[in-house]
């Protein structure tokens, strides 16, 4: 049976839920359908659909509606019964069933034109679900995606042993999820990361009590989800005419920078953006990176569309 989040937390979800096949699922879909692609965000490990609230404010004003998802055991999506694995197909079928549920909504748009922006281990499903489904998704962007062989934290590797990781979640304090938390800024003190990085953490606590599905999506998640294993996605996708956007912090240590070298090679065409001054998630809240990540991201989607439209004349 699909893990439900307590009811407390559930009172609080501000977008609408679709029944998939694994449980229901929470979205927020913003701003009108229009001619455009429906631009569809997918958020990180720990994170959920609501860190694009800033980007979908700047491209539904561009006149494009947004999709903010989240992925199953985050957010107030249900998590997964025990017997299914957090990897990369649960939650490339999972978008697949919500766009589907989404048609009428979008215009038709969530089944047959689509932009996609992923970031982190959502970065590595949107390259999945753009390899599945090359004629639905018209661009791809990601930002400091997982996916391809980088060195991953010690204590990653070590909550992979069964039990081990159980126990270390039941013994996590507050003030640990702070400091882990924190590696995910160039500077978790500076103007914008401060605030991010205490609403990130008093958020994750909260989470971790009212929603019961939680802890254990994210130790499966650690478990199974294919970090490394995607270079076949990589690959395919970057062999195909497809246009992408790749985007990386300088000062990432959770996806380390210079895997921007091995993206690239499976990427040769894509326009490559490096952050300057920018850890994993510091383009989300930092005022002049977020500037220069949503600037991006606008300009790249413009350009698809543009080329688009001439085609079709």
């Amino acid at each position: 049976m699909p893990v439900r989040p307590k009811a407390a937390w559930l009172a609080e979800a501000p977008g609408s839920f679709v029944t998939c096949s694994y449980g229901q699922t929470h979205h927020q879909l913003i701003g009108q359908a229009s001619e455009k692609p429906l631009v569809v965000c997918v958020h990180g490990i720990t994170a959920d659909g609501r860190q694009f609230l800033g980007l979908a404010k700047e491209l539904t004003a561009a006149g494009h509606q947004c999709l903010l998802v989240d992925l199953y055991g985050r957010g107030y999506s249900d998590g997964v019964d025990d017997k299914y694995r957090y990897d990369v197909g649960l939650f490339t079928t999972q978008l697949s069933e919500v766009l589907m549920h989404l048609n009428s909504l979008t215009d038709g748009r969530s089944t047959s034109a689509i932009h996609i922006i992923g970031t982190s281990m959502g970065g590595a499903v949107s390259v999945r679900f753009a390899q599945l489904h090359p004629t639905l998704v018209k661009s791809l962007t990601v930002a400091c995606p997982a996916g391809l062989p980088w060195q991953m934290p010690g204590i990653a590797k070590v909550v992979k042993w069964p039990g081990v990781g159980e126990m270390l979640m039941s013994m996590a304090s507050k003030s640990a999820t702070a400091k882990n938390t924190a590696k995910a800024y160039h500077d978790h003190t500076a103007e914008g990361a401060k605030q991010h990085w205490e609403a990130t953490v008093e958020r994750t606590e909260r989470m971790g009590k009212l929603h019961p599905g939680f802890g254990p999506g994210f130790l499966s998640t650690v478990r199974n989800f294919e970090m490394h294993g995607l270079e076949d996605a990589y690959a395919e996708v970057g062999n195909s005419p497809l246009p992408i956007l790749l985007l990386w912090g300088q000062e990432d240590v959770v996806v380390p920078y210079a895997t921007h070298e091995l993206a690239l090679k499976y990427f040769p065409n894509a326009t490559f953006v490096s952050l300057e001054n920018c850890g994993h998630v510091d383009f989300f809240c930092v005022p002049a990176i977020q500037e220069q990540f949503h600037t991006a991201v606008a300009a790249h989607l413009a350009k698809v569309n543009a080329a688009a439209s001439t085609d079709s004349q």
